[in-house]
């Protein structure tokens, strides 16, 4: 079953000016803080809040991708869904028809993670709440 968590990526160029403008201009709280790691990224959330923003470099996925993800920047966060069992969730996924992009690795991040398409063909990643909550 599907976490009432939510998380929302958000491409920035900076990571620790991100994380540095949401908590200190607008009160969110740090979740996690990796800004300085190789594969930069930080998490942050209102006090309370059941969903969190990441915030990562848009060359994290690589550089085949960091161009695409450079024109998201300021522009609508990517959606991700957290799963209390990220395996039962992709296989009940699977009998239900829903298209699976990849199935649930360990990420450069230390998350583990999975991507499905929506009817669109939009990607959702889900992530292991274990991993972020």
């Amino acid at each position: 079953m599907l976490s009432t968590q939510a998380i929302f990526a958000m491409y920035v160029p900076d990571v620790r000016a991100a994380l540095d403008f949401y908590t200190d201009k607008l009160g969110f709280r740090v979740i996690t803080d990796h800004a300085d790691d190789e594969f930069s990224y930080a998490t942050a959330a209102p006090e309370g809040a059941t969903w969190r923003l990441i915030f990562s470099r848009p060359d994290i996925h690589g550089p085949e991708l960091a161009e695409r993800f450079e024109a998201e920047v300021g522009f609508s966060p990517h959606f991700l869904l957290a799963a209390e069992d990220l395996g039962a969730e992709i296989k009940r996924l699977e009998r239900a028809g829903v298209e699976i992009v990849d199935h649930p690795t360990l990420q450069a991040t230390g998350m583990i993670q999975a991507h499905v398409k929506d009817l669109y063909g939009n990607v959702i990643t889900l992530i292991a709440e274990s991993d972020l909550f």
